[in-house]
């Protein structure tokens, strides 16, 4: 699909960063949380884009033995009308040719209300379409939840370091501690969107 024609489908085109590729071996599509997280800072604008939910959206799953009726009420959803849109493909449909991106990221914040969004876009892109959880095309980005920033003893620069979890804050300000390597120069601001670190951190997670 032409992309100036597809930003004129979109139901909300503001809330889409679209790449410049088009090749489906190398695209990729991030489904960010907030308007935070729309930073394209972050991002390789070549292959690269970025679609905003703009906080939590509809959750389409019913009950066990209605699919056909939960997929009734997604389609009808203004967000999910633009994802399925972005990926080009049928409801359930096997033959994946057409996908426009490759690899799909569920990216949302490194918190319960982040989880609980990434859990229900899991379930809503499940109900649409099984195939690209099966076919490898569907991840979930796992942000780091703090910052770590010290220096090493004799030196000047600062070094950063990404957490993921505060067990593992616990067990590195530990380690570092008992080592007795570094200042204890700490700071622990937490980071959420993954989409506002730099590429080579965002690569690296």
């Amino acid at each position: 699909k032409d992309n100036r024609r597809l930003l004129l489908e979109l139901k909300r085109p503001t809330k889409y960063e679209d790449c410049l590729s088009n090749n489906r071996l190398e695209t990729e599509l991030f489904l960010v949380e907030g308007e935070s997280a729309k930073s394209v800072d972050g991002r390789d604008e070549n292959i690269q884009a970025i679609y905003t939910l703009g906080g939590k959206p509809c959750n389409a799953i019913l009950e066990l033995g209605k699919e056909n009726q939960s997929l009734e009420t997604l389609k009808k959803n203004p967000i999910f009308q633009d994802i399925m849109l972005l990926l080009n493909i049928k409801p359930n449909d096997p033959n994946l040719d057409s996908l426009r991106f490759g690899k799909i990221f569920i990216a949302s914040d490194a918190d319960t209300h982040g989880y609980h969004i990434a859990s229900i876009l899991l379930s809503n892109l499940m109900l649409f379409n099984k195939y690209l959880v099966t076919n490898g095309h569907l991840y979930i980005v796992i942000p780091p939840l703090f910052s770590l920033k010290f220096k090493s003893i004799g030196k000047s620069k600062k070094v950063s370091l990404y957490i993921r979890s505060e067990a593992e804050l616990v067990y590195t300000l530990t380690d570092y501690i008992y080592q007795e390597v570094f200042d204890l120069y700490v700071k622990t601001p937490k980071t959420k969107n993954i989409v506002k670190l730099d590429f080579d951190i965002m690569v690296a997670f």
